[in-house]
């Protein structure tokens, strides 16, 4: 991933998502989420609901895409975008759209031949679908929860996120918070007091210290696992084959120095 930031004299693109948190490019080469102000321990500083599809034509039911379920969660994303969900659309095109990893794209092999119906009828090309599938193996999850409910999770606005083994706030999931989620009845992206009927409930980033202003917002994308210093290396090793970029933020720099330390001393 790139390093530099972009020059002083070019203006630097900023998108509001709400009072504590806005987008904008990221030193390291792709878009990122950032501190309007100081956000305070313990604050909920960004809360999504993941795209979710219909039960069924013309049932206002909803329902997470199965795991399996790639192409339902893309056509969502794409039906979403036309009725006018504007981070949906982001998501999709644009200076903020989803990222990938070009091995992703590689083996994607869609020709007109394999489309999907629902393509045809929005006029999605082979190389459109391509992509779109190849974005999304880097910007989704699976999500279990209690009752058994899961599927594929992607987070229109936490999707921003950039990772860091040692990040400044926690990704965590509550049942139905009520407010800032789609509606049952209109998936357009509005604030809504209605609780979604896929069952999902929302994804919130949660300050685990005080971000000061201007500060990038992370969280890790590998949770609590292979925190060690023992685990440094072979946590990269799982990041970069994931997500495809090697990580090098301080919390791997720092402890790389620990075990190559430890190394020369039993060598």
């Amino acid at each position: 991933m790139a390093s530099d930031s972009p020059p002083a004299t070019v203006p630097r693109r900023r998108l509001f998502v709400n009072e504590w948190v806005e987008a904008r490019p990221s030193k390291c080469g792709s878009n990122g989420l950032f501190a309007r102000k100081l956000i305070q321990a313990g604050t909920i500083c960004c809360r999504d609901h993941p795209v979710c599809l219909s039960s069924r034509e013309g049932d206002i039911a909803r329902q997470l895409p199965q795991l399996d379920n790639l192409d339902g969660l893309m056509q969502a994303l794409v039906e979403n975008a036309a009725q006018g969900d504007d981070w949906c659309k982001r998501a999709l095109k644009g200076e903020w759209q989803m990222t990938y990893v070009q091995r992703h794209l590689d083996v994607q092999e869609t020709t007109d031949d394999d489309l999907p119906v629902w393509c045809k009828k929005v006029r999605m090309a082979p190389e459109e679908y391509n992509l779109l599938a190849a974005q999304l193996q880097s910007n989704v999850a699976g999500h279990v929860m209690e009752h058994g409910n899961q599927g594929l999770i992607l987070n229109p606005r936490i999707r921003l996120c950039n990772h860091d083994c040692d990040p400044n706030t926690h990704l965590a999931w509550r049942e139905h918070m009520g407010s800032n989620i789609h509606a049952a009845t209109n998936h357009v992206g509005e604030e809504s007091k209605t609780k979604c009927t896929c069952g999902a409930g929302d994804y919130l980033l949660i300050a685990q210290r005080d971000i000061a202003a201007d500060e990038e917002i992370t969280f890790s994308y590998m949770g609590d696992q292979m925190r060690a210093a023992d685990d440094v290396e072979r946590r990269q090793e799982v990041i970069e084959r994931r997500w495809g970029f090697r990580c090098k933020c301080d919390f791997c720099e720092d402890q790389l120095k620990i075990t190559v330390s430890k190394r020369r001393k039993t060598s």
